[in-house]
Formats: C-alpha cells, sequence, structure tokens
C-alpha cells in the first residue's frame, strides 16, 4: 500500500505517481518513518520497520540521550487519540509495566507522547526469534527444553504477578527467545499491559472478544472483565502454552472466535495420548491438567508453582510402555452355553486376555548314537497297535450306543426327559420346583423361584427375564438415540434443540450423569453465545 504525500490518498504498491496531482507515492511505512522522524527527532533515530498489529507499529530505533542504544520503539495508531480514557490508561500502564525488573520481562526504557501526541514506548531491543516462530518450524518441543522455557517464563510472570500486573495475553507470540552473553537460553516475556489497553479501545463494541481466543482463560471465556481477573488467568493461559510446546497444538480448535469462547467454558482437553501418542509423561500430562482447570480455586496458586512442578515432572522417568513390545498373549472367548445364562439380549462378553511369558523352545533331542538296533521290532510293534485301534475304537462306540439306548429308554418309562441321565431321574431334585402363575396356555411353569411380582408384557401377561432384558435394551437404544440426536444438535451450534433432545433423553432415565454433563454443557454453551451476541 502507498500513499500520496499531497492528499494523502491511499493507492496500490504498483503505482508510483499520484494521479491527482502527479506526486510521487511512498510507502505507508515510510510515510510513517517520514512523521516520526519529525515528532521524535530529537530523542530517537528511526533505523527500519520491524513489524505492526492492530495497535500500532514497532521499529528499529536509536536513542539519542543513551549514547544511541538499539531499543524497539512502538508506536501506537494516532486514532486513539480521539479516546482520553485510553490516553489515560496508556499512561497508568506504562508506568506499572516499566516497574517490573526481572532478567525474563522485557525492560521499559521510556514512554510518552511524541510531539504530534502520538503515543510510544521504548523498550529493550532483543535479537533472537519468538516462541511462536520456534514452534512453526519445529512443531513440538523435547521434554527438557519446555522445561528450561516454561521454567523462566514463570519467573517473569510471578515478577509481574507480585507487583500486581497481570498480563492477560499470554501465547507464543508474546514469549521471546534470546541468547546471553555466554550464549545461554534467556526468555524474555514481551507485551505487559498491551491487552487491557486493548479493552479500553473495544469494550464498547458488542461481541468483542477480548484476548487471543485460543489462549485465552476460562475467565475471560464468560465475560470477566480486567479488573476482576488474578494471577491465575494467566496460569491459564500459560497451561494452554505448556499444552502447545508438549503437543504441537493448542487443546481446543475453532474456526471462530465464539468456537473458542465454548470449548473453553464446556470442554475438557484431550488427552496427551490422543494427541501425541508416542509422549508417555502421565505425570507432566497431570501438572498440565491442573492448570487448565475450568475452576481457577483448582488451579496453582502461582506462576512459580506451576514452574516448579512442571520442572520436577519433565525430571521424572518417563513410561516406556508404548515403545517396550506386548508378550504373547492368547485370547480366550466365553462359551456358549455361559453366554447364553446372561439372558438373550444380554451383549457379548469381552474377550478375557490371558498373558503368558514367552517362553524358549526346547531343543530337539538328539538323534541316538551308533547303528539302531531293534528296528524291525518297532515296526511291528506299532502295526499291532493300529490293528488295535482300528479293532477297538469301534467296539467302544457300540458299546456306549447300547449303553445310551438303555438308559433313554428307562427315562422313558420313569416318565422323565430323554436328555437327563439315569441318576438324575431316580434321585429327587435338591430344591422342588415352584409352581409360577399359569400363562396363556394355562399350564404351570417350572422353574427357578422368582422374587417379587411377576413382569407384566404389554397385554398384562406374564414376561419372561429375556423379555423383559429385550424392554430394558430398547429403553436404552432410545436413550442412546437422543444423546446422540443432541451431540450432533450441538456440534452444528442449535443449542436449543440440543436441550430438548438431552431433556427427552433424562425423562427416560434421571439418574444418568453423562446425560446430565452434557445437558449443562448445552446450556452454558447457549448462555455465552447469548452473552456474546447481545
Amino acid at each position: 500500500m502507498r500513499s500520496c504525500p499531497k492528499c494523502q490518498r491511499a493507492y496500490p504498491d504498483d503505482m508510483d505517481y499520484c494521479p491527482r496531482d502527479a506526486a510521487a507515492l511512498v510507502s505507508v511505512a515510510t510515510a510513517t518513518q517520514t512523521e516520526l522522524e519529525s515528532s521524535l527527532g530529537q530523542r530517537f533515530h528511526i533505523v527500519r520497520r520491524l513489524g505492526g498489529g492492530g495497535m500500532g507499529t514497532v521499529f528499529l530505533a536509536e536513542q539519542i540521550a543513551v549514547g544511541n542504544r538499539p531499543v524497539a520503539l512502538k508506536v501506537l495508531l494516532r486514532k486513539l487519540l480521539d479516546d482520553p480514557e485510553f490516553l489515560m490508561r496508556f499512561r497508568n500502564e506504562a508506568a506499572s509495566t516499566g516497574r517490573i525488573d526481572h532478567p525474563n520481562v522485557v525492560t521499559i526504557y521510556e514512554s510518552g507522547q511524541a510531539d504530534d501526541g502520538t503515543p510510544y514506548i521504548a523498550m529493550q531491543y532483543l535479537e533472537g526469534e519468538s516462541l511462536r516462530a520456534k514452534l512453526k518450524a519445529r512443531g513440538a518441543l523435547p521434554v527438557e527444553e519446555c522445561a528450561a522455557i516454561i521454567g523462566q517464563v514463570a519467573r517473569g510472570l510471578s515478577a509481574a504477578h507480585k507487583l500486581g500486573i497481570i498480563h492477560r495475553d499470554l501465547k507464543p507470540d508474546n514469549i521471546f527467545l534470546t541468547f546471553g552473553d555466554e550464549g545461554e537460553l534467556v526468555v524474555k516475556v514481551v507485551d505487559f499491559g498491551i491487552a487491557k489497553l486493548r479493552e479500553s479501545v473495544t469494550r464498547t463494541l458488542a461481541g468483542t472478544v477480548l484476548g487471543t481466543p485460543a489462549y485465552m482463560s476460562f475467565e475471560q471465556a464468560s465475560g470477566m472483565r480486567s479488573e476482576e481477573l488474578d494471577a491465575r488467568s494467566d496460569i491459564y493461559s500459560f497451561g494452554v502454552v505448556a499444552y502447545e510446546l508438549l503437543t504441537g497444538r493448542v487443546p481446543f480448535h475453532s474456526d471462530t472466535p465464539l468456537g473458542y469462547v465454548r470449548k473453553h467454558l464446556s470442554e475438557e482437553p484431550p488427552p496427551f495420548r490422543a494427541v501425541k501418542p508416542e509422549l508417555a509423561a502421565p505425570q507432566l500430562e497431570q501438572v498440565v491438567m491442573k492448570a487448565l482447570a475450568k475452576d481457577r480455586e483448582a488451579r496453582y496458586g502461582s506462576a512459580l508453582e506451576f514452574g516448579r512442578a512442571f520442572t520436577e515432572a519433565a525430571q521424572a522417568p518417563r513410561s516406556v510402555e508404548a515403545r517396550t513390545p506386548l508378550p504373547a498373549t492368547k485370547i480366550t472367548r466365553a462359551s456358549g452355553a455361559e453366554a447364553g445364562q446372561r439372558g438373550a439380549v444380554a451383549p457379548q462378553a469381552p474377550a478375557v486376555i490371558a498373558v503368558q511369558p514367552n517362553r524358549k523352545p526346547e531343543p530337539p533331542a538328539a538323534p541316538p548314537l551308533g547303528p539302531t538296533v531293534g528296528t524291525t521290532t518297532t515296526r511291528r510293534g506299532t502295526g499291532k497297535s493300529r490293528l488295535a485301534l482300528w479293532v477297538g475304537v469301534p467296539a467302544v462306540a457300540l458299546l456306549l450306543g447300547l449303553v445310551g439306548w438303555y438308559v433313554s429308554s428307562v427315562t422313558y418309562r420313569q416318565g422323565g426327559s430323554p436328555t437327563q441321565s439315569s441318576t438324575e431321574t431316580q434321585r429327587p431334585p435338591a430344591n422342588p420346583p415352584v409352581v409360577k402363575p399359569q400363562g396363556e396356555s394355562g399350564t404351570p411353569q417350572r422353574g427357578a423361584e422368582q422374587k417379587g411380582p411377576p413382569v407384566q408384557g404389554p397385554a398384562g401377561t406374564p414376561q419372561t427375564p429375556a423379555a423383559s432384558g429385550t424392554t430394558a435394551a430398547s429403553g436404552r437404544q432410545q436413550i442412546q438415540a437422543a444423546k446422540a440426536q443432541g451431540d450432533s444438535y450441538y456440534e452444528s451450534g442449535d443449542y436449543d434443540k440440543a436441550i430438548r433432545a438431552y431433556q427427552s433423553a433424562l425423562k427416560l432415565d434421571p439418574s444418568d450423569a453423562a446425560l446430565r454433563k452434557a445437558l449443562q454443557r448445552a446450556k452454558n454453551a447457549k448462555a455465552a453465545e447469548e452473552k456474546y451476541n447481545h
């Protein structure tokens, strides 16, 4: 983008002259730099533009009064001068941020307004890269490197929190990695107070989401004002940063700011194994999840406490179960008879896995030494054994058939079942059968004693346990179908329909804790949506 220095009109970068007054066009950055040179010429010498954002532009400059010391000069937008409240807050925030004196926090040298009223902040110039740039280049970092970064950020945050200064927008973009005189890693936290200044500008806009949505705390997502936030809000954002360092991604993802708000309010962060299966660090996961607790009372009390817990967990031995092959396993399933005893509608029993240790195969027997003796005798013996098998097996089968025929005939004469043995027929049962109420055929039913009144079917007739199980399964299927429909409505953002679906499912089973939790989640999301829309 280029602009005309005479008429101040903006033109594309491919144009060299203004079509109205034939003046040579300059880039927007050059125009701003020229204005700063005239208004801040006695304090700073502008070298080049470093970057820009929604609040202003950052320049590399030299502070003339301190031996041309290199500084990062952040110049805020001049349109902010129209808001007197912003200027007052800018002075207060710049003064309070300048009080932080810690090696892990960027140093503020000077703040004020230029001759034309433009607000500026002169801070320590750092050479290196932001944590965001490192994550883009490398992805998830090793645990030891994460611990070194987390520890220094925790010390810098603690120094600010002791002065009552809350960052409110902690994220990898505001964490800078540089190096000391001996090549050691030095981590700097930057942009303290900028989020509060941004709130001063945008708090009158309806539906404005303050902070960076992916890293905002539960309190910020719920609409809490910045004056009500405390250090635990930064700890939540700090936990999001730690999660991203270890796994390479933030715990929640959405395409819209309101989607991030809904996830911060109602969803739990996925476990490490669901995002990065090779990261076997349960202690580290426990530390990070505590920092991401929805209830700020359940989080760490200070940034230092979180940093120490993270460092201790990083030094603890990590599990190597995922890298060790499992021993040989044998899968045994329940027999059909056992499954039939559970009822016709009972779910199939899961496989029972019996772990057997690996055994070395036994070596084969050594062949006999010397010439083989008695070979002819051995062959003759084998022939006789085979002949005995051919004759003996049919004889045994015939004998068993005769015995079975005899038992069956005796059983029929005594009025028993052909499947019962003679012993069971002659011996009276230990528990005599109990006669149940008559069914539709009027024949008394024999079986085990049934406790309580009989289960009534649709027509008022007694219902068997299998039929009762079928009814229960049908009710469970209706509950699952209603919950699945509610989940579908919830994911699509139709919270009213999701609430109605969950309520209909709860009418079938009021004791279902998962349904109550899903209903409350949908109500929270609806409340958050209404709050940010109105």
